[in-house]
């Protein structure tokens, strides 16, 4: 075997992490339309958003809080297996 990753789960996963934010909005709130911002995923008032370079994570927090009623927002730590597959994924490329 090979050594594809080294250190600790939690500096591994912040190293890995990209602009996925995970939103839970109250029942009677839409989330907005903000430009640079993209629905991934969807359950009921759950969404799962990625933010394009061009809207920085304070801005899209300020935007958000100013536009619906937000019950929970957390950023998206991505897996050790989803970490993994891309790793390897991206040496099989090389």
């Amino acid at each position: 075997g090979k050594v594809v990753l080294e250190g600790n789960v939690k500096d591994i996963r912040k190293r890995y992490r990209k602009s996925i934010y995970n939103i839970q909005l109250e029942e009677d709130s839409q989330l907005p339309e903000l430009t640079g911002m993209e629905v991934i995923a969807r359950n009921g008032e759950e969404y799962q958003v990625k933010l394009s370079d061009t809207l920085d994570s304070r801005t899209f927090i300020r935007e958000m809080n100013e536009s619906c009623r937000i019950q929970k927002i957390e950023l998206h730590l991505p897996s050790l297996s989803d970490i993994f597959i891309e790793v390897v994924s991206n040496q099989a490329a090389k």
